[in-house]
């Protein structure tokens, strides 16, 4: 599991071409507007009590109806957590997880946001098949609905420095959970659109790598052939516009590009749900995206 940067960059835009359309449309309750709190001054001492109350907290910053929820501790579980889901229409869900977080509430109300929106998304009806697909939706809707905070906090890096004679040696610790990078949850939350004030980051190396996936994302938003792209990065897409004209280029948006130049063409990703458009280039247009319909000022 990578630590830092983008490898799911690829699904990461996927979920968020699922979920912020459905949103944005009234498909999806509407995210809370602050981050999730929820954990402070948990009552360790009062443990399945609490957690049972804490589960439903997080079920209703999804706007989630349930009936009970049953969370109880296991030792020695490989997971962090895991959820029991039933038929569509199901309303008792039942989680469990690993005991070791059981003194960590800020821990538990990620693995809980990630739990519970594995039940979020079965609810809706928008669960992928078991796999990679369906964790990294799974966190990215975490992230949207105020959990990415405490999910990126869960990337820690520790040091220990010992010395035998003349000799010092360091040791780097890191930990992580979830399927995300503290990168990729910055980008998540600023791309979608529902990035919060106030959102705490304890762990200096999260916070980190939460901003430069914030970042990234704010660059993606603000690129060529977009109208609204600051007149240094125009300069950047004019020189690549000329240069494309004497190239063949393929055909394919890498991961890493917020644009790709063709001979009279310009591909770029939609601002709200991250599809590929194409459109002629040396014009001025608004795009209209074909999966969302969104309407996006351009200048190419």
């Amino acid at each position: 599991m990578a630590h830092r940067g983008f490898p799911n960059i690829a699904l990461v835009r996927d979920a968020l071409g699922t979920l912020v359309p459905a949103i944005k449309k009234g498909a999806l309750p509407p995210p809370p507007l602050e981050s999730w709190t929820g954990a402070v001054g948990f009552p360790i001492a009062d443990g399945v009590i609490a957690v049972q109350t804490l589960a439903r907290k997080i079920a209703a910053a999804y706007s989630l109806q349930v009936g009970t929820v049953v969370v109880t501790f296991l030792e020695n579980m490989k997971e962090a957590g895991r959820v029991e889901l039933g038929g569509p229409g199901q309303r008792d869900f039942y989680i469990e997880l690993n005991s070791a977080y059981r003194q960590r509430p800020r821990v538990m109300s990620a693995i809980l946001g990630h739990e519970v929106g594995h039940i979020f998304l079965h609810h809706h009806r928008l669960h992928p098949p078991p796999g990679l697909p369906a964790e990294i939706m799974t966190d990215t809707v975490a992230v949207l609905y105020g959990f990415g905070a405490a999910m990126a906090d869960t990337f820690r890096v520790t040091e220990t420095t010992s010395q035998s004679g003349n000799v010092i040696t360091t040791t780097r610790h890191t930990e992580q959970m979830g399927y995300l990078t503290p990168d990729e949850v910055g980008y998540a939350l600023v791309r979608s659109g529902f990035a919060r004030s106030g959102v705490v980051i304890e762990s200096a190396a999260a916070r980190d790598a939460f901003a430069t996936g914030s970042d990234f994302a704010r660059s993606e938003l603000s690129a060529p052939p977009l109208r609204i792209a600051p007149w240094w990065r125009r300069l950047a897409y004019l020189a690549r516009r000329w240069w494309a004209e004497f190239r063949r280029a393929t055909d394919t948006l890498s991961s890493a590009e917020f644009y790709r130049l063709q001979t009279g063409k310009v591909m770029f990703r939609c601002v709200v749900c991250c599809h590929a458009i194409r459109v002629p280039t040396r014009a001025k247009l608004t795009a209209t995206c074909p999966r969302c319909k969104a309407e996006l000022p351009c200048d190419t």
